[in-house]
């Protein structure tokens, strides 16, 4: 049966289509964190190596890196009402089936190839979600729907931490995917409910640059590939990394060129040219290490130190999501009276503020002392990603908004990525000098000490320490890159005018 037939809406009901657009967003941004979290559980369950399970893994985040990049795109020519519905209807399929296909004989390119289905499913409904929410209600409430999209991050950043912790302890893997089956029926509801079909766009489809959508795509995931992967198989030593990341620079340069050559290419930079789009950009892409002290750090030290499981940790990150959606509400009264440049200022300003409190961490911190840095990094994200939505919008001209919407994938999925994988390498660099220059010091005592027992326990002492001192470092770099931001947002222009902030100069 074609959509057109399964098509129950004559006009479009705006609430619907803004119900089924954040739906999607939830459901992508909360499944891909709870898989991360459970992947060892994962690995366990199919008898599978550190390594494979980390292609499992990459193969869902570069899937949606893909479908992120084409979606703007594709969105035009199809209608966004057939990509929600075809893409909820595979998702249905793969998320209810897969739990049962049986664990017995399970090869590893199956699991790679059904996240990578997943994964591309998902990439589709985050582009879409401010666009369409915009597009299909009034300005006088733009402003809370980018509130209720910037709180989808913290929502998978840091409740998910304990929705998986719950799933494996309590229900089981399979729950995972079950439940998300349920997203995607409402999806499918609301959007059959809510959009009308729309005609396909032949003539744009007819200019589709199928050449520089490839070389685009494949650039982006051989360098994510590159990245996430390049701790795990040693960096420059192996082949692998040094191919992929050489190849990303390659494509990736054959790409600009190419779009600077002919005029009708897919995803052409001339957007670049507006230095508040630019400047934005920059920013958004430097969010992911600013996030990492909840996303990250937190429950890493939890982890490492005072050995809490992802079950016990999730109940610690839940206050850092109860406080996101707490001052949510603040930071749209902000944003409804204070010019969103503003806006980040202050939010990356609390987010250093945060980062200088996490400095002070020894082996003794515990949850309750980690309580006032959750609380000031969700409440400097808060104010940073409703402000740097908002900037976004206000700035971008309509002839720039479906390049653009090509690049976004790389602030979403690209840099948290890359941000996370740098600073893991940056993390262990850490520890390791931390440790060096500790374990020199009981070197020339090593005979004096009266046991093997006592020189273990030494040991112990100071692999403890090190973790503790590889953390500070970690908190002072996230500082340094918050400087970064606040320098790079002096050169902000107002915005022009618009119907979502205040003070035009």
């Amino acid at each position: 049966m074609s959509l057109r037939i399964l098509q129950n809406a004559k006009e479009t009901k705006p609430l619907f289509v803004v119900i089924s657009v954040f739906l999607g967003a939830v459901l992508s941004t909360l499944f891909v964190r709870m898989f991360s979290l459970s992947l060892a559980d994962i690995r366990g369950v199919f008898g599978l190596s550190a390594q494979e399970g980390s292609w499992i893994n990459v193969s869902l985040n570069a899937a949606q890196l893909i479908s992120m990049t084409l979606t703007p795109w594709f969105m035009v020519v199809l209608g966004a009402e057939k990509i929600l519905m075809s893409t909820s209807i595979v998702l249905l399929v793969s998320f209810l089936s897969f739990p049962l296909l049986g664990v017995d004989g399970r090869l590893l390119i199956e699991l790679v190839s059904i996240h990578f289905v997943i994964g591309f499913c998902l990439g589709v409904y985050l582009p879409m979600t401010i666009s369409l929410a915009l597009r299909n209600l009034q300005p006088n409430v733009w402003l809370i729907v980018m509130a209720a999209y910037s709180l989808r991050v913290s929502l998978g950043m840091d409740a998910g931490v304990g929705i998986s912790g719950s799933f494996i302890e309590i229900f089981g893997w399979q729950w995972m995917y079950w439940v998300c089956t349920f997203f995607t029926c409402f999806i499918f509801i609301f959007t059959w409910k809510g959009m009308p079909v729309a005609e396909i766009n032949r003539d744009i489809l007819a200019k589709t640059d199928w050449g520089g959508m490839a070389l685009k795509s494949v650039s982006l995931v051989l360098l994510y590939i590159g990245i996430v992967q390049g701790e795990m198989f040693g960096w420059y030593d192996s082949g692998l990394i040094v191919s992929c990341l050489l190849g990303s620079v390659i494509l990736f340069t054959i790409f600009i060129v190419r779009s600077f050559l002919f005029n009708q290419t897919f995803a052409h930079p001339g957007w670049l040219a507006n230095r508040n789009l630019l400047l934005c950009f920059i920013v958004s892409c430097l969010y992911g290490f600013l996030m990492l002290a909840n996303s990250l750090f937190i429950p890493s030290f939890l982890t490492t130190i005072s050995g809490l499981k992802p079950y016990q940790i999730g109940e610690v990150t839940n206050i850092a999501f109860i406080a996101y959606l707490l001052f949510s509400p603040i930071a749209i009264w902000l944003a409804r009276r204070v010019d969103s440049r503003l806006l980040m200022v202050i939010g990356v300003t609390i987010i250093g503020g945060a980062s200088v409190l996490g400095m002070q961490v020894d082996y003794q911190w515990r949850v309750d002392e980690f309580v006032p840095l959750m609380i000031m990094q969700s409440f400097g994200e808060c104010l940073v990603l409703i402000g740097l939505i908002a900037s976004f919008v206000v700035n971008i001209k309509p002839q720039d908004a479906l390049n653009l919407g090509a690049y976004i994938s790389i602030a979403r999925v690209l840099m948290p990525a890359i941000s996370g994988a740098l600073m893991n390498t940056y993390l262990r660099v850490a520890f390791d000098g931390h440790f060096e220059t500790k374990r020199a010091f009981i070197q020339t005592g090593e005979q004096k000490l009266s046991s093997a027992d006592t020189f273990s326990v030494v040991l112990s002492l100071i692999s403890r320490e090190s973790s503790v001192g590889s953390f500070i470092d970690g908190f002072a770099m996230t500082l340094l890159i918050a400087i970064m931001v606040l320098f790079l947002l002096i050169f902000l222009k107002p915005a022009p005018e618009n119907s979502i902030v205040p003070g035009k100069e």
